[in-house]
């Protein structure tokens, strides 16, 4: 693989933080992947003089979730290396990289955005309902830190190991482990709502000690319930949200 200088990947993945300002209704974020990926481009192919038929592989569609990018980022550049040196057919990057890009656009979403981010969303209005603003801080300068680490990573196992990341990222199994903090976010929601009561009886949050195991007991086992229904059997979601609130209310009418 032809190896790429630092301060040319330094520049691909800087510019990986603009990958949806160009967005638009045609292409999504076709624009800006181009415009992160042109320095390694521009680089590979700087003697075959292939860089605008690279460029034409990567500006039709792009849409995933921005944590991705960086990863995408690598792979394609690692893939591009190969096809400057003839080591790989570029009509095959096409539809590879529309495979690709279907499979972990919904994994993004499902995991990071639906599951990941509501937990630290819960978490940090829990803590401030404690009357902790610093480790609510704590913990959303932990996340953000911990995206750009994740970022950092994807990137260079991306560029290194090509597309055989992707054995990596089935290993970890985010499905299955976003289904998972799904159902903990329903007993996080519970908790803060239950917080949210007693704030709004007048009460002190942060003298208030958690309700006895048997006042959680039916709020928790409905929550918990309604989280199996929706992994195991694909339950209607307008009929989980009803049941949760019912949990909800439950919680609130018996405290």
């Amino acid at each position: 693989m032809q190896k790429i200088p630092f301060r040319i990947l330094r520049s691909c993945f800087l510019r990986s933080y603009l990958v949806n300002a160009g967005h638009n209704t045609r292409g999504m974020q076709n624009l800006g992947f181009i415009h992160a990926m042109a320095p390694g481009l521009e680089y590979i192919h700087k003697e075959s003089g292939g860089f605008s038929e690279a460029c034409r592989r990567y500006v039709f569609y792009h849409n995933c979730h921005y944590l991705w990018a960086p990863l995408f980022m690598g792979a394609f550049l690692h893939l591009e290396s190969s096809v400057a040196q003839g080591l790989f057919p570029p009509k095959l990057l096409t539809g590879l990289k529309e495979t690709t890009l279907n499979s972990l656009s919904g994994l993004g979403d499902s995991f990071f955005s639906g599951s990941l981010a509501i937990s630290l969303s819960l978490f940090f209005c829990l803590l401030i309902m404690l009357g902790r603003p610093g480790l609510a801080l704590a913990l959303l300068l932990l996340g953000i830190l911990a995206c750009q680490l994740f970022r950092v990573i994807s990137f260079w196992l991306g560029y290194t190991r090509g597309l055989k990341v992707l054995d990596y990222l089935n290993r970890l199994d985010l499905i299955n482990k976003g289904d998972w903090l799904k159902i903990f976010n329903a007993l996080l929601l519970l908790m803060l709502s239950y917080y949210i009561f007693l704030n709004g009886q007048g009460a002190d949050a942060q003298s208030a000690s958690l309700p006895p195991v048997f006042l959680w007991f039916g709020p928790l086992g409905v929550a918990g319930l309604v989280g199996l229904l929706s992994w195991r059997w694909h339950f209607p979601r307008i009929i989980s949200l009803a049941l949760l609130l019912l949990a909800i209310t439950l919680l609130t009418n018996i405290l």
